[in-house]
């Protein structure tokens, strides 16, 4: 079973093959159809890209982090230039491009947070703002029994790291 980088690094290795393949990562292409109507063309694969990448950074980094508004803002960039559409889709997949290999490298070498711990941390400190709320209201019953199934949990995930 693969963990949650290496699910992450083969989606990644995925997506860069596909951009690879594209006519517009070349430096010359012979014939680029950008119309976003037609079955071949290669603007719907470029925009699907983008959208993957904006997917995986929400997953790992969180949607209000600094590499989504980065991404959304670079993107920006190249669109606000008003330059042809193969600019725009060329721009595109170079940075879509750049961004995954460096999440990649970055998953590989542990520099992104265990996307796990994140998501545990999320869900701990929502179980306890109920317990709160339930201690406030007067009702110590459930409060405990909230807090008493963060701690077991946390204790567990302890154990299963020794």
């Amino acid at each position: 079973m693969l963990n949650l980088a290496d699910k992450y690094t083969k989606q990644i290795d995925i997506l860069l093959k596909e951009i690879e393949k594209l006519s517009v990562m070349r430096k010359t292409f012979s014939k680029l159809d950008v119309s976003l109507v037609e079955k071949d063309s290669e603007a719907p694969k470029v925009h699907e890209a983008y959208g993957s990448t904006l997917n995986i950074l929400s997953n790992l980094f969180g949607a209000k982090s600094p590499q989504v508004k980065s991404l959304i803002d670079q993107r920006k960039q190249i669109v606000s230039k008003k330059y042809s559409t193969e600019y725009e889709l060329r721009e595109t997949c170079h940075l879509v491009y750049g961004t995954l290999a460096s999440v990649k490298n970055d998953i590989k070498a542990g520099l992104i947070t265990n996307i796990v711990i994140q998501a545990s941390g999320a869900i701990i400190g929502d179980f306890l703002a109920l317990a709160k709320n339930e201690l406030k209201n007067g009702n110590k019953d459930v409060a405990a029994v909230l807090s008493s199934s963060v701690l077991e949990d946390s204790l567990k995930r302890k154990a299963d790291e020794l």
